[in-house]
């Protein structure tokens, strides 16, 4: 038994021993610059690898300097839209990892590209500073992305097969919104799996991105708006509802009776003294909304808050621009969550 146990503590120091060797190669230390900082081709072939390299002042700086400046390279040539964004973050998480893939640039919290690894590091002497060298396998990294992609695509089709089978039109606009958005999702990932891999493009079935725009065009056309306001903040709120709308891309129309859907706010605005210098205005905002579709009047959305500013100007104009933020944030979210509602 002890001798059990003296085996057991040698094979320890020496697993021990090994482990603090490789720590301690893992960062080289000279006054020759190795030709990988400026030129990680030399080590890593670019048919094989995506590479950058990252500086700091410690080891962990250089690093997510490194991750950071791979994930730059995808990031200038993509452009997310804001209402996909909303759509993802609040009304349809399934696609939130995907959209992670693309947007996030967090390194410190590595949230970065998918499959970055750390590479050799070298710390320079002489500038006391250290370099790293981050990269990405491409063949390995394009499967990911492959697969990433298939499940979205899975999740178009089914919701272009669930849209077929309802009559009702807020339940079709849910449908082939979600599908939509599984689309869109997906040309923003192959956007970076071009750059990961020219020699794996994806294959998305035949026709289903064209079958998925031309329904949701005939199911927008069907859902018509009107918009009515009153107030002292009226064409404020007016044309905040009417942005609003533009995000769902509903057409909006001038007779109330030929609306489907019929938006009517009412709005007040109160200056008010406070013991600072500037001006001040609290406001109150109030929009009903009668759904003639589904034949019901849909739970009153209200917001209220307070601007100001040194100028007087400046101050009302704050305060349209406080309520637009809300309208076009809040509010669309709470209709965005009650049409998809239909689709459950």
């Amino acid at each position: 038994m002890k001798l059990k146990t003296l085996l057991m503590v040698v094979l320890f120091a020496l697993i021990s021993c090994g482990a603090k060797s490789k720590s301690i190669e893992a960062t080289t230390q000279h006054d020759e610059r190795p030709k990988r900082v400026d030129n990680p081709a030399s080590v890593y072939s670019d048919s094989k690898y995506l590479t950058a390299v990252g500086g700091g002042d410690t080891r962990t700086a250089a690093e997510d300097n490194a991750r950071g400046n791979i994930s730059k390279i995808f990031q200038s040539d993509i452009t997310v839209d804001h209402t996909l964004m909303i759509n993802i973050q609040e009304t349809n998480t399934e696609l939130s990892e995907s959209m992670q893939m693309v947007t996030n640039t967090n390194v410190k919290s590595n949230q970065t590209l998918k499959n970055i690894k750390i590479g050799e590091a070298w710390f320079s002497p002489n500038e006391g500073r250290y370099y790293v060298i981050a990269y990405l396998k491409r063949f390995e990294t394009s499967m990911i992305y492959q697969e990433e992609m298939d499940k979205n695509m899975g999740i178009a089709q089914t919701s272009y097969d669930q849209a077929g089978s309802h009559d009702k039109a807020f339940a079709k606009y849910a449908y082939l919104s979600k599908a939509s958005d599984a689309l869109a999702v997906n040309n923003l990932l192959e956007s970076q799996l071009i750059i990961i891999n020219p020699n794996s493009p994806y294959m998305e079935p035949e026709n289903l991105r064209t079958n998925v725009g031309e329904e949701l065009r005939k199911v927008r056309a069907k859902i018509t708006c009107y918009v009515e306001t009153e107030g002292e903040l009226e064409d404020e709120i007016s044309a905040s509802i009417r942005e609003m709308l533009a995000m769902f891309m509903f057409p909006i129309v001038s007779s109330e009776a030929e609306a489907k859907l019929v938006f009517k706010a009412t709005s007040s605005m109160e200056h008010v003294t406070l013991n600072t210098a500037g001006y001040f205005y609290n406001y109150d905002v109030t929009i009903d909304l009668t759904d003639r579709l589904n034949g019901q009047t849909v739970e009153t959305f209200n917001t209220r808050g307070r601007e100001g500013h040194v100028d007087e100007v400046a101050a009302r104009k704050r305060v349209g621009h406080s309520i637009g933020k809300k309208i076009n944030k809040d509010y669309y979210k709470k209709l965005s969550q009650y049409i998809k509602s239909f689709a459950k």
